[in-house]
């Protein structure tokens, strides 16, 4: 999904298929994410409107040459530019092809100052708030996306194995996180996930720790709460490590929590 190569033409068909069973004419999609599953493009300005015969995307003229370059050729897109407001553009072109018909917009995501000037403008339109029209389309991962997963789990495993060389006491949190955040982006990452959560000592028992300045200390629980973004997609990766050797008591508490994710994994299936 990155790069030039687009989005596989796939997964356009298998949204026109949607309109029928919401009994659309079309969508307009407004949510980055789910216009990057579609065409591939990466920047921060986009519009999708879908029908059975046309893929317009709007965007706007920062985005010009990207858009050429992203949007994947076997799509059939209608590349749409504006020099001015975007979608201002988009909803004249709307009201004046597809006036009298249904279209959907994403509920969840189109902004209420955004849908007043949609509906204003498309007054002809028949407008009907979708929930879940792509979601349920990425829920099942393809061969491109199951790879990309993969390599974002390589890069945040790869990172924290080169930062685990660099913990020992009086070592801050804080440098611990800048340097996972780092190494990511070294190798290869578009950035992180999530906020990078690097958390010591009695901190370790918050779920969402920020890291700080507190330095480590010998016989200290660490933990490490990563994930790297690479093409789109996302990995969340979680460890705990004792600062120098655990105890007794470190040890025993470590082996019901190793019970229980064995148990899950047995039990998982498709």
């Amino acid at each position: 999904m990155s790069g030039s190569a687009g989005a596989p033409a796939g997964r356009l068909a298998r949204v026109r298929d949607r309109l029928a069973e919401l009994e659309l004419d079309g969508l307009l999609l407004c949510h980055l994410p789910n216009i990057r599953y579609l065409t591939g493009f990466t920047g921060s300005s986009a519009w999708l409107l879908v029908t059975e015969g046309a893929a317009i995307f709007a965007t706007d003229g920062r985005y010009e040459q990207q858009a050429e370059a992203q949007l994947a050729r076997d799509g059939g897109f209608e590349l749409m530019v504006s020099r001015d407001d975007v979608l201002d553009a988009l909803a004249q072109r709307v009201a004046r092809d597809f006036a009298d018909q249904g279209i959907g917009f994403e509920g969840r995501h189109l902004a209420f100052a955004d849908w007043n000037r949609l509906s204003k403008e498309g007054r002809s339109i028949e407008w009907k708030a979708t929930t879940d029209a792509v979601e349920p389309l990425r829920a099942v991962k393809d061969d491109d996306e199951l790879a990309a997963i993969q390599k974002a789990a390589e890069i945040a495993a790869k990172a924290l194995t080169e930062m685990l060389s660099l913990v020992e006491p009086g070592v801050r949190e804080v440098d611990l996180a800048a340097e996972l955040d780092f190494r990511m982006r070294r190798l290869g990452a578009e950035g992180s996930a999530f906020d990078t959560i690097v958390a010591s000592g009695q901190r370790t028992a918050l779920p969402h720790a920020e890291a700080g300045t507190r330095r480590l200390e010998e016989g200290d629980l660490l933990l490490c709460d990563l994930g790297a973004r690479w093409s789109g997609y996302c990995s969340d990766l979680t460890r705990t490590f004792v600062v120098g050797d655990p105890d007794p008591r470190q040890s025993d508490v470590s082996k019901p929590v190793l019970a229980a994710q064995r148990e899950a994994c047995e039990v998982l299936r498709a």
